[in-house]
């Protein structure tokens, strides 16, 4: 539906400068153990995959598409509760990932 890829765009559209990765919303990731060794993740809701992303340490991200179709089975988990939430961890790193650069301006 014509919601469900709007509000996937702007999702991604929000997190794009906190990472390469096009689409941090979906997906199945796979992630190197030592890229998280004294990673603190603090996940809010079901966006993980979004705090791994954007505070893991690695060195390149490769995507494989895959075509997004209806819900055929089951129910979304995407509500209002989980949009807010969404921008609640989009927030806080963003507040993490500005905090050292600002520290780096004052210097």
């Amino acid at each position: 539906p014509t919601r469900r890829i709007i509000t996937s765009k702007v999702a991604c559209w929000l997190a794009r400068p906190l990472t390469n990765v096009r689409d941090v919303t979906s997906g199945y990731f796979l992630v190197r153990r030592d890229a998280l060794e004294g990673v603190d993740l603090d996940p809010i809701g079901f966006k993980i995959g979004l705090e791994v992303i954007a505070k893991a340490h690695y060195g390149r991200a490769i995507e494989v598409p895959y075509v997004f179709t209806d819900r055929v089975a089951g129910q979304s988990k995407l509500n209002e509760r989980e949009i807010f939430n969404y921008i609640k961890q989009l927030t806080r790193l963003y507040g993490q990932w500005l905090s050292p650069r600002a520290k780096e301006r004052k210097a």
